[in-house]
């Protein structure tokens, strides 16, 4: 799953995507329904256009679209699923993130726990999106896939991240030999319960409760 990301992008990572900043707010607790700066391409070119993440498809409203909930869309299915078809074929994009915000079950019976999933190095995390246009402006859905062996005690799935050299293959509707972002980039940092609330938005959410947890292996331990 993918339905929170943290976005404090710098306007040295827009020039590093190849694009100028946005200029959009820093967004710390960002779910489905914000709007967030997507990258595409246009006449060969990189843009980014502010966006709205959920997918709304052709001929629908989005009201309608908003309770289907298409925020995501599975990699290894969204070219047979009526809503994402089109976009798989012709309208691929890019969404830079710090981080997305995944909740790992408690255990027996305990309460899901908030942690931070980002890149060890700091480099933005580049995810993988479909995008259609509804009323002038660009809606888009963020692709997940099965988890890393190194994530999987925290979700069976995870969004697909892509690395460096596959951005362009991408975004010229290349689907074929999709790989996303080796494992190891990665740590998960445990974050406090305040996060749970999609109404606060601000830096404190995203303060680390405890030590990073380096994911290294894939059969690394889940963490206590």
């Amino acid at each position: 799953m993918c339905g929170r990301v943290l976005t404090d992008l710098t306007p040295e990572v827009w020039q590093l995507l190849g694009v100028p900043d946005p200029q959009l707010p820093t967004r710390y607790n960002a779910t489905r329904g914000a709007t967030l700066g997507l990258i595409r391409h246009e006449e060969g070119q990189r843009t980014v256009t502010p966006a709205h993440w959920g997918l709304v498809p052709e001929g629908m409203t989005r009201a309608a679209a908003d309770g289907l909930a298409l925020f995501n869309a599975r990699s290894e299915t969204a070219h047979q699923k009526a809503a994402f078809r089109a976009a798989w074929t012709a309208r691929h994009a890019l969404l830079p993130v710090s981080g997305w915000i995944e909740w790992r079950p408690g255990t027996n019976g305990g309460k899901k726990r908030p942690h931070l999933v980002r890149r060890v190095d700091g480099k933005p995390v580049v995810l993988s999106a479909l995008w259609t246009e509804h009323q002038g402006h660009p809606t888009f859905a963020v692709l997940t896939a099965p988890a890393a062996p190194g994530l999987e005690w925290l979700h069976h799935r995870q969004p697909l991240a892509l690395p460096s050299n596959l951005w362009d293959a991408w975004l010229n509707h290349e689907t074929a030999g999709l790989q996303g972002v080796p494992e190891r980039v990665y740590e998960v940092v445990p974050l406090d319960p305040v996060i749970n609330s999609a109404r606060l938005d601000h830096p404190g959410v995203v303060l680390p409760t405890g030590d990073p947890v380096r994911v290294a292996s894939p059969l690394m331990a889940a963490p206590q």
